[in-house]
């Protein structure tokens, strides 16, 4: 099974979510807690991409836990695992493998956590199956994703509305959900858990730098897809990244982001 990563993995697109890591942190945080995230676990980060996520849950673990990071993208994985000599990490691991098929010892983690994976996978309930196999069977199972139903953001700029609606379609080309983020709740609950739902949206603002770059970064990285599949000349890409580039220096725009769904369920404790 191979889910293609319509965002890439140049340094552009590792730009990218290092931003959006740092704008999310905090509610990320916020969801591990409500998870019951505790210093000394044993955790997973499934599609850990740049390793914020995972470096973000050694800290909450401390020295005393473990975080083991999987990515199916190499350089993303050779990129974590050069952090982690940076940073002298004695608590994070890192594995080039499919969400599908981790490989990872049955039943032997804490909590198994995902961000932003699911809107990228064609097959979502087999993930929460490997999610399921390798958490404890009282451990927890913890996702945060996205629902690109709506971007909102004052004054109004059709240029990013105009963003929002290629990514959606380019995720349904790939095959697939870009509003899984609203179905998680039901597909877990189909599979004989017992989730509990929340949902949040982030603020930012043009004022603020780097986070208001989140927009120009995302259309620059998608700009070889959007080509490639038709979906716009290289005349609008130019247009609208501009239309883009002049609202993030905007002194008073505001954009809330995707709403982001947050699910969390201990695991089943009767099998599979």
């Amino acid at each position: 099974m191979k889910d293609r990563y319509i965002l890439g993995s140049k340094k552009r697109e590792q730009k990218r979510l290092n931003i959006q890591s740092a704008i999310f942190e905090n509610e990320t945080q916020r969801t591990l807690e409500l998870a019951g995230i505790k210093s000394g676990m044993c955790c997973v980060d499934l599609g850990c991409g740049a390793g914020d996520t995972s470096f973000l849950l050694a800290k909450l673990v401390g020295y005393k836990g473990h975080v083991t990071g999987i990515d199916i993208n190499k350089n993303a994985i050779k990129n974590c695992k050069k952090r982690v000599k940076e940073e002298n990490s004695k608590n994070t691991e890192f594995f080039g493998r499919s969400v599908y098929n981790t490989k990872l010892q049955e039943h032997k983690f804490d909590l198994v956590f995902s961000r932003f994976l699911f809107q990228h996978l064609k097959e979502p309930e087999k993930v929460i199956l490997e999610m399921s196999r390798i958490a404890k069977k009282s451990g927890m199972l913890v996702v945060e994703e996205l629902d690109h139903g709506s971007w909102l953001c004052y004054p109004p700029e059709p240029s990013l509305q105009k963003l929002r609606q290629i990514y959606v379609k380019l995720l349904q080309l790939n095959g697939a959900d870009p509003f899984i983020a609203r179905k998680l709740y039901k597909i877990f609950t189909e599979l004989r858990f017992q989730p509990n739902v929340g949902a949040y949206t982030v603020t930012v603002t043009t004022d603020k730098t780097p986070f208001n770059n989140l927009g120009v970064q995302l259309a620059k990285t998608l700009e070889p897809q959007i080509i490639k599949n038709d979906l716009m000349s290289q005349k609008e890409f130019g247009h609208m990244l501009e239309r883009i580039q002049k609202y993030s220096n905007s002194p008073y725009g505001l954009v809330l982001y995707a709403t982001t769904f947050r699910v969390w369920s201990k695991n089943r404790s009767n099998g599979f």
